[in-house]
């Protein structure tokens, strides 16, 4: 017999509200939490540019999936947190959905990660329903209460009522059931010592089909560590379409040769000087923000930040294609899947082949990849076909763990270094971070934004040997 949340059928204004659905959904779980989940997503949190309706849908449709292929359903509160409650779904698949919505509103100025490991997440709670049952009904009576409360007194401040839920819902059944009659109660490679292994490695124009993924590796479960959230000061207002109209309108007359920057990375062994293996060319945000569109935060609305990075791509493409000399060593630029996909980048490609036999390496952020992983895959099968070779840019030590390389296969993944290495949650991975390295390869990994010595040591404790920051650039 399935056991259905109850609905007024009556008019839309009695319906009852996702918080009562909520509850009344939690209440019938206590004897059937076997092998459901659910998360608590805060996103009250966020500013309120970041809580607006498309929001809503983007962050839906990252769930998609989940509520394609599982007995999954999303409860979407009136302050805009969200509740997702699934059976049998991976804890790597809904990590990985949890790290992409993280990705979107990573630039919000209302959290920052709390470096305190004892702290409860602000951002995302998760419970086993089968073990914390208690917990998870007390949460979900508080919600609704809550819900009550601020009814009853009319301050819910932004307002941001969503009204007509039920189109919101990634699901197609409007009443979340739980199926009571389906529940059961009852090899490391090798690591190049030589230097130059490294450069010969690289400079084979080969395929760019990574190793095979351990076992272990498959078997790997990630535990994602509670982090606290806390409100931070505005610094300034965050630009929006009509500044990036602006600023698009101003890039059309800039010589964007001035604005192109080089960086190395370098293989850097313990007691050797670094050699650089290849050099990144990309375009410094914080000069095109300064001297064109001062006063405004450009990275602060995630999409409209994708739009003009994929403006740069065209313009960068068009200035390196028209180089007049032979670039030295193996290059590297930050793009865009869809730029990827353009004629612009054959164009350009075709281009750079005839200045230099030497592998283009094309560098993709985390975040544009797992934004639409259908297109990530045909952009990488036609950068494979054109003789370019990946790296998957935009990680932390969270993201890279978290990452399922059976479906992103790259030749480098690059994970930016934190001050806050030391601290007790990160500490806490060292072990599965030096196991993850080794499975990949030390030749595979780049320790970016590396602006110390520390960042370079705490590298080579973990045994990464490619590392890319200031501190080698003083080096070289």
């Amino acid at each position: 017999m399935n056991i259905r949340v109850r609905k007024d059928s009556t008019a839309k204004q009695s319906r009852p509200s996702q918080e009562e659905q909520l509850l009344d959904y939690a209440r019938q779980l206590k004897r059937h939490g076997k092998g459901r989940h659910a998360i608590h997503l805060r996103l009250s949190n966020l500013s309120r540019q970041n809580r607006q309706p498309h929001h809503r849908h983007m962050v839906a449709g990252a769930f998609n999936s989940l509520i394609r292929n599982y007995e999954a359903h999303l409860f979407w509160l009136n302050n805009f947190d969200l509740v997702f409650v699934g059976k049998d779904c991976g804890l790597d698949e809904i990590n990985r959905v949890v790290l992409q919505i993280r990705l979107m509103f990573k630039d919000d100025h209302n959290i920052a990660v709390e470096d305190d490991p004892d702290q409860k997440d602000g951002f995302c709670d998760w419970y086993d329903i089968e073990k914390n049952y208690d917990d998870f009904l007390k949460q979900m009576t508080y919600l609704h209460d809550h819900h009550l409360k601020l009814q009853e007194l009319d301050e819910y401040p932004d307002a941001q009522n969503p009204t007509d839920i039920d189109h919101l819902q990634a699901s197609p059944e409007a009443s979340p059931t739980p199926d009571t009659d389906a529940v059961n109660d009852g090899s490391t490679p090798a690591i190049h010592n030589n230097l130059q292994d490294m450069v010969d490695h690289l400079s084979h124009a080969g395929s760019t089909d990574t190793q095979p993924v351990a076992k272990e590796e498959a078997e790997y479960s990630f535990h994602i560590h509670r982090e606290d959230y806390k409100p931070k000061a505005k610094t300034v207002p965050p630009m929006g379409p009509a500044e990036l109209d602006k600023l698009e309108r101003a890039l059309e007359s800039v010589d964007m040769s001035t604005l192109i920057r080089e960086q190395k990375a370098c293989a850097l062994l313990p007691g050797e000087n670094p050699h650089p293996i290849f050099t990144e060319h990309y375009v410094s945000i914080d000069e095109i923000n300064q001297q064109i569109l001062p006063g405004y935060n450009l990275q602060h609305d995630r999409w409209l930040f994708q739009r003009l990075t994929r403006i740069l791509d065209r313009k960068v493409m068009f200035s390196l294609s028209n180089i007049p000399n032979t670039p030295h060593g193996v290059l590297s630029i930050n793009v865009n899947v869809d730029s990827v996909l353009s004629t612009s980048f054959s164009q350009f490609r075709q281009k750079i082949q005839h200045l230099t036999h030497k592998p283009l390496i094309l560098e993709f952020q985390l975040f544009d990849v797992i934004a639409d992983m259908k297109k990530f895959l045909d952009a990488q099968e036609r950068a494979k076909q054109m003789g370019c070779k990946l790296a998957l840019d935009g990680m932390d030590f969270y993201s890279f763990l978290a990452l399922d390389r059976r479906f992103i296969k790259v030749d480098f993944y690059k994970i930016a270094w934190q001050e806050n290495f030391t601290s007790h949650h990160i500490a806490d991975m060292h072990n599965q971070l030096i196991s993850q390295i080794r499975s990949l390869g030390p030749e595979r990994v780049i320790l970016c934004h590396c602006d110390s010595q520390k960042a370079v040591q705490d590298g080579q404790k973990l045994g990464i040997h490619l590392f890319q920051g200031y501190s080698l650039d003083e080096l070289i």
